[in-house]
This record gives structure tokens, sequence and C-alpha cells, in this order.
């Protein structure tokens, strides 16, 4: 095996081979496929299929080219020539997708690794050359020379590792022998790339242009406009971009446009000369990603992030960047419609991150418009965060419709991830309490001033900030909690600005006590804590369902036909690092996924009164994963409640069961909203002998509405 499997699997695997007894099993790269661990079961297959047969090629190029999604994936080969090596070219892609990640792994585990790839590489390229070669024409020679360009190792700045060069000599006579638009666009790309030279690009779009094709000439010119951005002659990149821009929008390329887009604002910013015109030039860049936001959305399992992610952060970090320095400047009062602007395009990428985590781009169709936080409660605070590559860029946005900012330094990755394992570790109690009093000085402690009269603080948080239990943050020995109630919320954009329902309620609470097994053990106390909660409701407007009763068809014929507004379900749930793994466990040993949710929930949408509140009270997030802790932020958005309860970890079930009673006599009254509610709830269980610990009551997050 090699270093780096060596290094990866043990941390991977334990979960899988433990569920299987002793001993490792004897397909590791298929555990690691079903555990959707693809990159270390990418690097195990490239080791074997270096030296093997066909099928391991085969096997390899299957899972590079597919969707991490727990499958091992069939590898077919059209019979044709130029579909079956364009089927190989994209899998020469993706090996230089996992060589460049592997790069960033300290050097002396990860040189193997990259032999290997370059080994596939040369396999796969031989492939697509074979392919290729039975078609004798200068579209098949062009594509034969790209694939032996793709089979090269691109240079990587530092490489502890070098590659050897491999030399292409048939380009510049390809480049010379002309043909159809296409065949020179081609040519012109190859000839471009392994010079580093713009100019056959360049040619190309003036002999394009001349035979009536403005699509592919706005197409060469706009990688010549990238070549030229990458070696800094930003004037004539930026002339470049600019034709290419025009030629795009003439005949409707979205993905050219954007990309001249970027290439023009980050040429815009180089020069200096006027920010206002760079920062505009990245809003018209965010803007036509965001057009382009549906086609962008799968996850890469090798880049670590879906594209339209992966594409619109840096703009994202320079806009904010250029739009701050901008408001410096200014008068207070005219800073706060910059913020506004800054915190709406944030917005924008945290909406495409949910609906890439979900993997419905109708999640983020639901946002309106950044609103204040004034319009939705005269009594909320809302501190939207905004994680760049070195500090946090914090916007509390105030209930008279004032907008502070502040920039405080991110802490490592691993220390942010690491804050949920310290709330829960039993043998060290107090361990969690630096690092939480760092937090509260990092994030709440530059508007102390601000936040008196305050009642409630909605966190919008960002990437790994999701990790942060905002109730737990410390202030000298008390807790944020003891002060305001809290709520999360993925984007004020979606949060009803109709009144919250007062009155009584329509109940339906479902408990799963039985083990359902390998997955799913024994909840015994979520009976018990059905049965209280009812016991708090009018009798005749609550529907309690147990084991048998608490089952799928059930709970849809409830939803279409009697109008429920709380819905509280008692038993396993869990959010995964990818939404199709993750689910809701009923009585009856079924599982709802989060599209199933969603529909249950939706039933009740056009009614008169939708559905208030869903709590989900034995849930977990996967901790320190980014994703998982999505998936939980957008619970209330994907299941269409106006707000959702949910944990972080599994809690005790005694004080589970405690809260929940708490919090449902809170809310039964009428009096308080959820999130109040849920603070007194979550004070009144710390203040009972051994409950005081948060890992008894911090792990419950409210996220959605919290009147």
């Amino acid at each position: 095996m090699r270093r780096l499997a060596r290094l990866l699997l043990p941390m991977l695997l334990w979960p899988v081979l433990c569920l299987g007894g002793a001993g490792a099993r004897a397909d590791e790269a298929g555990e690691l496929i079903r555990a959707r661990q693809c990159f270390p079961a990418a690097l195990l297959l490239a080791g074997q299929a270096a030296g093997q047969g066909d099928a391991a090629l085969g096997r390899f190029c299957a899972l590079a080219t597919s969707r991490c999604d727990g499958q091992d994936h069939a590898w077919t080969v059209p019979p044709e020539p130029m579909p079956a090596g364009a089927v190989w070219q994209a899998c020469l892609g993706r090996i230089d997708a996992m060589a460049r990640r592997l790069a960033v792994v300290p050097p002396a585990d990860t040189c193997e690794e990259r032999a290997d790839l370059a080994a596939v590489a040369r396999r796969v390229r031989d492939r697509a050359q074979e392919a290729y070669r039975r078609q004798d024409d200068l579209v098949a020679r062009l594509e034969a020379v790209r694939a032996d360009l793709a089979a090269r190792p691109q240079p990587i700045a530092n490489d502890p590792c070098p590659p050897p060069p491999v030399e292409v000599a048939e380009t510049a006579a390809l480049h010379e022998a002309g043909g159809s638009p296409e065949e020179q666009l081609v040519a012109a790309l190859l000839a471009s790339e392994l010079t580093g030279d713009p100019a056959p690009l360049e040619a190309a779009e003036a002999a394009i242009t001349a035979h009536g094709r403005p699509d592919l000439a706005a197409v060469a010119v706009g990688l010549a406009a990238e070549r030229l951005a990458g070696l800094g002659r930003a004037e004539a990149a930026l002339a470049a971009a600019d034709r290419a821009i025009l030629g795009a929008g003439q005949a409707d390329l979205g993905q050219v446009e954007a990309e001249a887009l970027a290439v023009r604002a980050a040429m815009l910013d180089r020069l200096g000369n006027d920010p206002a015109a760079a920062s505009d030039a990245y809003a018209a860049a965010l803007r036509a990603l965001d057009r382009r936001r549906a086609a962008l959305l799968d996850y890469d399992w090798i880049r670590q992030g879906s594209p339209y992610r992966l594409q619109v952060a840096p703009l994202v970090e320079r806009y904010v960047a250029l739009e701050i320095a901008r408001a410096a400047s200014l008068p207070e009062t005219e800073r706060v419609a910059i913020y506004r602007e800054v915190i709406r395009f944030a917005d924008q990428a945290r909406a495409a991150e949910l609906s890439d985590y979900f993997q419905d781009d109708c999640v983020a169709d639901l946002r309106a418009r950044t609103r204040s936080v004034g319009e939705i409660d005269p009594h909320a605070a809302a501190l939207v965060t905004i994680v760049q590559r070195n500090g946090i860029e914090l916007f509390m946005m105030l209930p008279d419709g004032r907008i502070r900012h502040h920039r405080s330094p991110l802490p490592a990755r691993g220390e942010l991830e690491a804050y949920p394992f310290r709330l829960t570790d039993p043998t060290q109690p107090d361990g969690w309490k630096a690092q939480s009093r760092e937090l509260y000085d990092l994030l709440i402690r530059p508007f102390d001033d601000e936040l008196d009269g305050v009642e409630t603080l909605v966190f919008v948080p960002d990437g790994p900030l999701r990790h942060v239990l905002p109730a737990t943050l410390l202030d000298g020995d008390s807790f944020l909690l003891e002060r305001m109630a809290v709520a999360l919320n993925p984007g004020l954009d979606f949060v009803d600005t109709a009144p919250a329902p007062r009155g009584s309620a329509s109940w339906l609470l479902g408990a799963t006590a039985r083990a359902c097994p390998p997955r799913w053990d024994a909840l015994d106390g979520t009976e018990a804590e059905i049965e209280a909660i009812a016991a708090l409701s009018p009798p005749a407007g609550t529907v309690t369902l147990v084991d048998d009763a608490f089952d799928r068809a059930g709970l849809f014929q409830d939803l279409a036909t009697r109008p429920l507004s709380v819905l509280h379900f008692a038993t396993h749930a869990e959010f995964a690092p990818e939404a199709s793994d993750s689910k809701v466990l009923l009585g009856t040993c079924e599982e709802l996924g989060l599209d199933d949710l969603e529909r249950l929930i939706k039933q009740a949408r056009y009614r008169d009164r939708p559905v208030e509140l869903l709590v989900l009270s034995a849930c977990q997030s996967a901790l320190g994963d980014d994703r998982a802790a999505l998936g939980l932020a957008g619970l209330a958005v994907k299941s269409g409640a106006r707000a959702a309860i949910g944990s972080m970890w599994k809690v005790d079930d005694q004080a589970a069961e405690r809260l929940m009673t708490l919090f449902h006599g809170e809310l039964a009254t009428g009096d308080v909203g959820k999130a109040e509610a849920l603070r007194r709830a979550q004070l009144t269980l710390a203040a009972e002998p051994g409950m005081a610990a948060p890992v008894y009551w911090a792990a419950f997050q409210l996220v959605g509405d919290w009147r």
C-alpha cells in the first residue's frame, strides 16, 4: 500500500472496518468508495492501474469521472473513435486535478502517488490516441496531440517531486495546417499551451472571424485573455477580455462571458488605477456566474467544492475587500448601502452552497432580497460572517438599520472544527472554556456596546464558523445565552417577513423507541419524551405516533389532511457530508431522506397555517465536517418549515427529554418566540443538578424564523 494511503486509511476506514469485525476487507478501494472516501480510493486504484491490466485502469477512470455517490460505477468506452477518445481524455483531465491536489500534501507522502498518476496518465493517453488513430483526419490528429498534452504533468510552483518533461513535436505543424475554424481553434490552443505564448490564439481569433464564426472567435480571444493575464500583461489581457465579453454576449456564450468578466475584473484590480471600476467589474463577474449557477452546482470531490463555489470565492474575496476599503473612506451614514450590497453577494454564494449540498437549485431560488433585520424583528440583531483567506469580515446588522463592520483574524480551520469536540469531551470538562472566550472576543466583543436592548442574536455563519455554537460563547464566566436568545440562519434572505403565528397549534409527535439494526440503536427515552410534550398540548389538536404507528404513509396522510403546525420527531436523524446520506428514522425502521422530508412538509405550504416548527430531537450532524453542518443550517430552508431545531451531537436521553419538555412548555404559553423558548429551556436545564455542562444542553440549534 502506498505511503499516503497508509496515512489516510486508518482515519477514513475505521467506521467501515469496525462495523464488519476485525481485519481489513479484501477490497479496500471498494470499501472506501462505499464510504464516499473517493480520493483515497482513487489513489489506491491508481497504484493498481499503473502496473496491472485493463480492468484496474477502467475502474480507476470510472471512479475519477463519476460523482462520489457511494457506487462502484462501470467504465464504458463508446465504439466510435472520436467519442472513445473524448471519454479517455475526460479521465486525463481528472488525473491532472488529482496531481494538483496532491501537491499541497506534505511532499514526502506524495511523490509515489504522483508517479502512479503519471503512469496511469500515460496509459490513458495511449488509449485515447489509439481511438483517434482509427479516424485519419485533421480533427483526429489534433485530438491525439491534445491527449498527449493532457498526459504531460503540469508544472507546479516549488514542486518537491517535479515530473520529467514531455515534448510534443507535432503541434506546430498542425497549427500551420489550417482546416476548419474548429480545427484552427484547437490547434491554436494546443500551440499556446505548449509554448505559453498567447500569439497563436490571437492569430486564430482573426482567422476564425474571417470565416464568419464570431462564437469561436470569442472563445479564442477569451482563452488569449486568460493566457495574457497569466503572463502579467494586464493592458493586453484587459483589451482581449473586453473583446471576449462583447463576442460572448453576441453569441450567447455564458461560460466565455463569465470567464472573461473575471479576467477583466482581475486586470483592473491589478492595474489599480480605479478601485471603483474594479469593484464594479467583480460585481459583474459575480452576476454572470450566478446566471450560470444551475450548471455549476455539482460537487467536485477532487477539488473539494462545487465549481460555482470554487470560481466565485476568489471574486467575492476581492470584491468584499475593495468595497470595505471604499466604505472606510465614506461617512458612516453612507456605509450601510455598501455593506448591504457586500452581504447580498455573500448570501448568493451561501445560497449556491446550499443548492450544491441539497442538489436542488430551487433552494437558492427561495431567496428574495437582503433585508434589514429590523424589518423582520425590531428586537433582533444579525451577525453576518464572511470568511476570507486571512480573516473574518463581521457585519453586525442592528435593529435600527445600522450595520457595523469589524475584521477579526481567522483561527486555524482545525481549531474551529475541534470546538464541538471540546464541548463534548468528558475527560476535560473545562477544556472548551479558553477557546470559547477567544471566540467571543473575535466574534462578539467588537460589538458589545451596540447590543444593549437586543433580545435575539441571529448568527449567519460561513465556512468553518458553522462549527461554532454561539450560545456557548463565554464573556468571562457568563454565556452569551444568558444575555440574549440565539438563532442560526443560512442568510436573512430565507426568513419570512410575515409575523409568526401565535395561539394554539396542532402538533404531531412521532417517536422511534425500537432498535433498527445494524445502523440505529434503541432510544429508551423517546416515548416518555413525546408523552410529556403531549401533556402540554390541547388533546384534540395533537397526534401521537410511536413505533409502528410512526410510518411513512401515516405521516403523509396526516400532513395532507390535518392543519398541523408543529412536528416533533423524537427519533434518530443524521446530517451527513452528502445530503443523499442524511436520514430521518421512522418507527417502522423506514428512513426518510431530506427530499422526502421536503415533500412531506410542503404539503402544508399553501395553507393558512404552514408548518411553523420541525424538531428532530435525537438528530446529529457529522462533527468536524462543514458540509454536514451546512445540512443542519439549511434544514428549515430545504424542508419548507418556518423554523427547525436539530442537534450537533447525540444528546443524553434524559437531558433531551427534559429540554424538549421545557421548550414546548415555554412555547405552548404563546407568550414568547421560538428562540426565547429554547433559551429559557436551556438555561433552566443548565441550572439543574448534573446538567451544567454544555454537552447536555448546547447541542440544540434553532434554524430559521426565531420569532
